[in-house]
């Protein structure tokens, strides 16, 4: 990394860094690395590991991301957040099998970073994979209304800090002798921060507020429900029995903690969700329409419209 490139990463972390005082939700207590090497054909199956978060960072080559039946396809350079540590497969095609992860020869760094190479005779591709345990209970229950998989492509603009913090990382990692697990773990910090900023735009609110919604005790339930269910209704009514309050009282209060009425969260929450899926997944756009809460294609497509200036069908990656 040149000095110019070390220098604005610095200004990012700085900036990164006042977010983390000021976002005071996360709350890490372990991280740990593997560096894969990998020639096709290959798979691997990743475990779930409970209130975790997982990462990979795909260096070169391309790969699939399968999480029960979602699946994505990664280009060199693109970078994927699991956020709540589900078990998934990394694989070259979806004509290969995955093999337990546990079970290939992995080759021990340090306390908190591994090699893997498995040797074929296909074309090369090279991942970074982290998971990162947390013990806030926040975190925890931030990090549950997200959904199980969050794209960061090179278009993004939050991209470059966490590709060079992970490079970082992975620098520091190398350093056996000399690793801190303080340093790791910062930078681990500002990764999942980053990522999550990301996706926090979708949310429409500002990332304090929605940090503050899922805070809340009367909210954090509503949050958890818009964001893990865009398909059903969503009434007002239903937000409001589901935050045990008042009609009334709930369109208050949810507008004073999250900057907007609630009835204007879900619609724009679930236009910037299907943006992202349409980017990310093969799905067809009735497909997409049908999964975040529309009814019809046509009102859909009108919808997607009116608020981006494009049809959906121009959205695709």
């Amino acid at each position: 990394m040149g000095q110019h490139e070390f220098e604005r990463l610095q200004q990012r972390l700085a900036q990164a860094e006042q977010d983390v005082s000021q976002l005071q939700y996360l709350s890490m207590s372990s991280v740990f690395y593997t560096h894969a090497e990998l020639n096709e054909p290959w798979g691997v199956s990743l475990p779930s590991i409970p209130d975790s978060t997982m990462f990979h960072l795909l260096l070169a080559g391309q790969a699939i991301v399968e999480v029960g039946d979602q699946r994505v396809a990664l280009e060199g350079g693109d970078f994927i957040l699991l956020p709540k540590g589900k078990g998934h497969a990394l694989l070259d095609s979806q004509r290969s099998p995955a093999q337990d992860l546990l079970s290939l020869p992995l080759e021990p760094v340090s306390d908190h970073y591994e090699r893997l190479k498995l040797s074929g005779d296909g074309a090369y591709s090279a991942a970074l994979c982290g998971t990162v345990i947390f013990r806030s209970r926040i975190s925890q229950a931030m990090l549950e209304s997200m959904p199980d998989l969050v794209l960061l492509s090179t278009q993004s603009p939050y991209y470059n800090t966490v590709r060079q913090a992970i490079e970082l990382i992975r620098a520091e990692l190398l350093q056996e002798q000399y690793a801190t697990s303080a340093v790791v773990a910062r930078l681990a910090d500002i990764v999942i921060l980053q990522s999550i900023r990301a996706w926090v735009e979708q949310a429409v609110t500002e990332p304090q507020r929605f940090f503050d919604a899922h805070a809340d005790p009367r909210l954090a339930q509503v949050m958890n429900l818009i964001h893990q269910h865009p398909e059903h209704s969503l009434s007002i009514e239903c937000l409001a029995n589901s935050a045990a309050m008042s009609r009334t009282a709930f369109i208050n209060h949810f507008k004073k903690v999250v900057g907007m009425p609630p009835r204007q969260y879900v619609s724009e929450w679930r236009l910037n969700l299907a943006r992202n899926l349409l980017q990310s997944r093969t799905d067809t756009i009735a497909q997409v329409a049908e999964s975040v809460g529309y009814q019809s294609e046509a009102a859909f497509s009108r919808a997607f419209k009116d608020k981006f200036g494009y049809p959906p069908s121009q959205n695709r990656r």
